[in-house]
């Protein structure tokens, strides 16, 4: 790959963003104005690629053809004539959320909890959602009512049902599909109290 200066871009140049699974095929094309495609260079986060020259192709360099891709694949590419940008692409390489686990539910003072959960490195901007139901027949779901970063939800006094059994799970949502936990069964208010331990606290011998 060489160095290649700041191109020019186009008013009329298309731009679009790709998602693509780890091991897959993305073909990109380019979108040249006036049907001109001559003179094709691609770019890949500011680097020229080498493309492969075919005899069989009327435009060579019109397609850009990326076999087996990786996370190293993501980026920017842009498709120039004459050195002019006319198609920018944005690709983002990586997985399917694996099925995430709730890890407890713990309450400090039986009056409030917290529960968190596990979270995958997908290479997606993946989205948790925390669901939860009460074991009373009406299979009512409920959402995390206060999420604290994007493994762990607070349940403040409003929301938290003395010796009540909740069910939780978790949801992990991304560009190329969704994953749901098992189901954690608990009563965070009887079953799962760890007080704080006391703090400062010194011992006098007599």
């Amino acid at each position: 790959a060489l160095a290649s200066a700041t191109p020019t871009a186009s008013l009329s140049a298309s731009q679009h963003e790709l998602v693509a699974a780890v091991g897959s095929t993305v073909q990109l094309n380019c979108t040249a104005r006036d049907g001109l495609t001559a003179d094709v260079s691609w770019q890949h986060n500011g680097r020229e690629l080498e493309l492969p020259r075919k005899d069989s192709q009327p435009a060579p360099g019109a397609q850009l053809r990326l076999e087996d891709v990786d996370v190293e694949h993501s980026g920017t590419y842009l498709c120039l004539v004459g050195g002019i940008v006319q198609t920018q692409v944005v690709l983002k390489v990586g997985r399917k959320p694996r099925q995430p686990e709730v890890q407890d539910c713990i309450s400090r003072n039986a009056d409030t909890f917290r529960c968190w959960w596990t979270v995958d490195d997908s290479d997606l901007d993946t989205h948790y959602r925390l669901f939860y139901t009460f074991n009373d027949g009406k299979r009512v779901r409920y959402e995390c009512p206060e999420y604290e970063g994007v493994n762990s939800c607070y349940f403040g006094y409003e929301d938290t049902y003395l010796f009540t059994h909740y069910q939780f799970w978790v949801t992990a949502t991304n560009a190329l599909g969704s994953a749901t936990s098992r189901s954690f069964f608990v009563d965070p208010t009887s079953d799962r109290v760890k007080p704080d331990p006391p703090r400062d606290v010194t011992a006098r011998l007599r």
